[in-house]
């Protein structure tokens, strides 16, 4: 079902070709190599995220926030699609991968006019000539999640993703959004992108908003370009 929906294109074999961000190659956050490994960092390797590996333009500091405040709040959707092609540059996603955007809730979208996630994963797709698929959905509206505590916001999650009806077979996904705070909202995307036979998740996002106790260096201007 998932290869008539999603034929899965022709392309390279999945490889790296930018250099690695100084973070966590597992949950992203902002660590040097003496403090992080494969398969994680000491932030995530006691709770270890559900995907396998996550790509980042960058902490969230600025001036990397403020071209995604911009996007979001301020009617700049056009900066969305030079950050896909940025993240394009990190890596090849896999020859059969599918690309598949964090859901934002349709009230969120009817009342900024534009869904920041999908527009820099349709970039993202583009530049490799991998298939948008926009499987998941949002069940229901929250509270907003950068008002919550990581807690809270992981019980906020519970149930609120839904997944398309159809099987992915395996097929790997790239899951994208614009930034990752405590890791709720991916994680409950890729457990509903397991439900449906994804198979190797991996995370790609504009920016990662590190723990309290981490600072972030500053960001290169050219990543708002």
């Amino acid at each position: 079902m998932a290869d008539e929906l999603f034929p899965p294109p022709a392309g390279p074999d999945p490889r790296r070709v930018g250099a690695s961000p100084p973070a966590c190659p597992r949950c992203g956050i902002t660590a040097g190599p003496e403090a992080r490994a494969a398969d994680g960092c000491w932030h995530c390797m006691p709770d270890p995220p559900p995907w396998a590996e996550l790509y980042r333009l960058g902490p969230y500091a600025a001036p990397l926030s403020d071209g995604i405040a911009a996007m979001k709040f301020a009617g700049d959707w056009g900066r969305a699609r030079p950050f896909g092609r940025k993240l394009a540059a990190k890596a090849v996603p896999e020859p059969d991968a599918l690309v598949v955007p964090v859901p934002m809730p349709l009230t969120t979208r009817w009342r900024r006019g534009h869904d920041q996630a999908e527009l820099i994963a349709a970039s993202l797709a583009r530049a490799h000539g991998r298939t948008l698929a926009p499987v998941l959905r949002r069940r229901r509206r929250g509270p907003r999640q950068a008002q919550l505590p990581a807690g809270a916001r992981r019980r906020a999650m519970r149930g609120a993703i839904r997944a398309a009806r159809v099987s992915l077979r395996g097929r790997p996904v790239w899951l994208v959004d614009d930034v990752k705070t405590t890791g709720a909202t991916l994680a409950a995307c890729t457990r509903a992108l397991e439900r449906i036979g994804a198979g190797r998740v991996t995370v790609a996002v504009v920016a990662v908003a590190d723990p309290p106790g981490i600072r972030a260096p500053v960001a290169s201007s050219d990543a708002n370009e």
